[in-house]
């Protein structure tokens, strides 16, 4: 998968920013090889979701951990997540595709000072600190690409939901097992529209 983290977040940035105000953060992104990602270091503390489709992990330390095998039985992941205090809405894609921008409102704590100034200025401290800034976000914060998809509730509000779409990628290595896919995640207050499946021009 080519890239950085950091440097598809900062795509994904520029893509959306509005044209006159502020920047907002929109989406944490993350990529996902289902059936080769790392072991995890802390022992389970919950293990759920036994679907082969998912695996579901909740660790001492608070965090919780989805890997994801088959984009299919989204909505237990939902339940599944909401035993474990945490409320979720999940959409899995099929490639190509995403959801339409404006299913749910934002966060406070995802607002930064970013203006499109400063989006179009190619100057590398200046992405740096883009950067630096999307990372500090209660979005960034709360949902990770660490193993999967990393969840730290301790960063998610009262009512806050954990909002992830999840999408197939054509950027799996050859020969690698399992099911290779990018998600996008962020927290809103609610309430979340049903999502309006369009097409994604980054695919």
């Amino acid at each position: 998968m080519n890239g950085t983290f950091e440097d598809k977040l900062l795509a994904e940035l520029k893509k959306e920013i509005p044209a006159a105000r502020p920047m907002r953060t929109r989406r944490i992104v993350g990529w996902g090889l289902a059936a080769a990602a790392a072991a995890a270091v802390a022992v389970p503390m919950v293990s759920t979701g036994q679907s082969p489709a998912y695996a579901l992990v909740a660790y001492p330390n608070g965090s919780i951990n989805l890997k994801i095998n088959e984009l299919r039985d989204a909505d237990q992941v939902v339940r599944d997540l909401a035993e474990l205090g945490v409320r979720a809405d999940i959409v899995y894609l099929p490639l190509g595709k995403r959801c339409a921008d404006g299913r749910a409102p934002f966060v406070a704590g995802d607002d930064t000072p970013i203006t499109p100034e400063m989006m179009a200025d190619d100057d590398p401290a200046t992405q740096r600190k883009i950067r630096e800034w999307a990372s500090h976000t209660d979005s960034a914060r709360a949902i990770q690409p660490k193993d999967g998809i990393t969840i730290n509730p301790q960063f998610i509000g009262p009512g806050q939901i954990v909002m992830i779409e999840v999408a197939e990628n054509v950027d799996k290595p050859a020969g690698s097992p399992g099911v290779v896919w990018m998600f996008t995640g962020r927290l809103t207050p609610g309430p979340i529209q049903p999502c309006r499946i369009v097409d994604n021009p980054d695919e």
